[in-house]
């Protein structure tokens, strides 16, 4: 009763194209991320918690948001991105949980070294390459 079904589709093209404008930052954030914990994990400065799944809620939403686009465009394409973002966060799903069971399997995840002790060491290593470049 408030709008009219002109002013409904003007609203409805220009959400479709805010949507869009999101996912494409969105996108942009997934890759920045992607490239940052490749570094991290080249450089082995980090060791697997339980900080970890942190990655999993936002790419479901991420993947949830681009469905409902997909679906309200009835794009092809964007299935398709669906698909590939589905693969990957099943992937990255069964990766969290292997180093899950792991970690508590050999205990170091849940009675493991604390956040303190692990940063000590990190510095630590960090010094003893200082020195050993400086030689």
């Amino acid at each position: 009763m408030f709008w009219t079904q002109q002013t409904a589709s003007a609203i409805d093209g220009a959400g479709l194209l805010f949507a869009m404008l999101l996912i494409g930052f969105g996108y942009l954030l997934l890759g920045l991320v992607t490239i940052g914990v490749i570094d991290v994990f080249i450089r082995r400065q980090a060791s697997y918690s339980l900080a970890w799944w942190s990655i999993v809620f936002p790419l479901v939403v991420f993947t949830t948001a681009l469905l409902e686009l997909a679906h309200a465009m009835d794009s092809p394409t964007f299935r398709g991105l669906v698909t590939a973002l589905t693969v990957i966060l099943s992937v990255i799903y069964f990766i969290n949980l292997a180093f899950t069971i792991k970690g508590v399997v050999i205990g170091s995840l849940v009675f493991g070294p604390r956040q303190l002790d692990i940063e000590e060491g990190m510095i630590k290593k960090a010094q003893d390459n200082m020195e050993n470049e400086e030689v």
